[in-house]
């Protein structure tokens, strides 16, 4: 329930939460905490953040099994002035994760819209 008293900017925009790891590694049960989270809490909320620092909105023509999370790899073409057709492979291209997908249907054209994203640049990553 909101709180009508308190300003919009003192409300909070993002709650994080967590859940500890209590005796998962022993057989027996054990009250004893495995890892600590709290010392990877900015570690965990910087690799949140970047996540969506490579944010692009597209269209393109109907394909209806493209659904949210899948992976996919995409090569965008360099910009450049020139006739050179290059494949940005340094910074734009790679794989990246479908964040949201919205399928228009049309008697004269039918596309889809997707949102990707990524936390990494170039097409040539640690795991590509």
């Amino acid at each position: 329930m909101v709180d009508a008293t308190k300003a919009f900017t003192e409300t909070p925009s993002k709650i994080l939460t967590e859940v500890f790891d209590y005796g998962t590694v022993s057989k027996e049960v054990d009250q004893e905490l495995t890892k600590d989270l709290r010392q990877y809490f900015s570690q965990r909320k910087m690799r949140y953040n970047t996540l969506f620092t490579q944010d692009i909105s597209m269209q393109i023509p109907l394909n209806t099994a493209i659904h949210a999370g899948d992976i996919i790899k995409c090569k965008f073409p360099k910009v450049q002035t020139g006739g050179k057709d290059e494949i940005d492979e340094d910074q734009l291209s790679g794989l990246y994760m479908v964040k949201e997908v919205r399928h228009h249907f049309d008697p004269k054209i039918s596309a889809t819209a997707v949102r990707i994203v990524r936390d990494t640049f170039g097409l040539y990553g640690a795991n590509t």
